[in-house]
């Protein structure tokens, strides 16, 4: 039998196991992950993390709204601010204050991208990792471009860029 993942709308064999508390991709999709990240399957990325967990939102809470922020911002940095992929783990972090900054933390974007050029099983069965990131990044920016941008400056000038 096969599932559709409710984040990155991939299709995967059905699979009971473990899921995500906040990060929203099945138990299939899930464990795909884990296995990208234990090195089992190729498409480890040094921005993996990043185009994962933007691609699959979740429901609102507080967790889930940080989550694709931060992770979005560290995409935008990264590929198109030209922010040293090094960095990354630094910029993730200052995303993560700045969002503790505000008064509530960071958005729920909404709506959320309702199809994906790619998937992570398009990066396990071949396709550049840093191709899909573009398109998780390129997919959140069609939608909300403006806000994306200003939360990327707001962290980057506490980056010291």
């Amino acid at each position: 039998m096969v599932a559709r993942c409710p984040g990155c709308l991939g299709e995967f064999d059905d699979f009971d196991g473990p899921v995500h508390r906040y990060i929203g991709a099945s138990a299939a999709c899930w464990h795909l992950y884990g296995r990208v990240l234990a090195g089992e399957l190729p498409g480890r990325n040094p921005l993996g993390v990043d185009a994962y967990a933007a691609q699959h939102p979740g429901i609102e809470s507080p967790q889930s709204k940080q989550s694709v922020a931060i992770h979005l911002i560290t995409l935008e940095a990264v590929l198109r601010r030209d922010i040293p992929v090094e960095e990354a783990v630094s910029v993730r972090n200052q995303a993560v204050d700045a969002g503790r900054r505000q008064r509530n933390g960071y958005r729920w974007l909404d709506p959320a991208p309702t199809g994906w050029p790619f998937t992570l099983a398009d990066v396990v069965a071949g396709i550049e990792p840093d191709t899909w990131a573009v398109g998780v990044l390129e997919s959140w920016k069609a939608l909300h471009p403006l806000l994306i941008a200003r939360w990327t400056d707001e962290v980057l000038s506490d980056h010291g860029t």
